[in-house]
């Protein structure tokens, strides 16, 4: 099924809301609030999220205000629903700016709806129209099949498998 999605990317303030109060982001928004949780029996990772948010995220949006929008947390909303179900972002090391590595994660009740197949696509689009990235890496658990379809489905390659984590790679043509 084919999902109507917006990519909502985060500017430096909603990451901090979002990290704390993600349901008063989507208010400020004007979202149907959620519950935003995350279904994962591999790590908490609503926790990891937010560690990542504040740690991570934040600090390297705050460092490249001319570009942010390509560092930051993106929400994936439903335009029918006007609903956020998800989140999906990428990291691009400066020390290697032709590669980003994506990740992404839909919250419960929001999965196996296609929402994760159309963030990616659009946000490898994103990346592939508006920079010099020709590499996009993620990492996803051996068993957690569902997302390894996602990833597979938008073109995405196995090259290792290490301690039960595929690493996936997808080249700009």
């Amino acid at each position: 099924m084919q999902q109507q999605i917006s990519l909502v990317p985060l500017q430096a303030a909603q990451i901090e809301v979002y990290a704390q109060h993600p349901q008063q982001l989507f208010i400020q928004l004007g979202l149907v609030p959620n519950e935003a949780v995350i279904n994962s029996s591999y790590i908490d990772f609503g926790q990891a999220l937010k560690e990542a948010l504040v740690n991570t995220i934040l600090p390297i949006v705050k460092a490249n205000p001319m570009h942010w929008e390509l560092y930051t947390q993106h929400l994936v909303v439903d335009t029918f629903l006007h609903v956020c179900v998800g989140g999906i972002g990428c990291f691009i090391n400066p020390d290697e700016p032709n590669k980003a590595h994506i990740g992404y994660y839909i919250y419960a009740g929001f999965e196996g709806k296609g929402y994760a197949k159309a963030a990616l696509a659009e946000m490898v689009e994103k990346l592939w129209s508006n920079t010099d990235i020709i590499e996009i890496t993620a990492t996803v658990p051996y068993d957690h099949t569902a997302s390894r379809r996602v990833l597979e489905h938008n073109g995405f390659e196995t090259v290792e498998l290490e301690g039960g984590i595929v690493c996936y790679r997808l080249l700009k043509k």
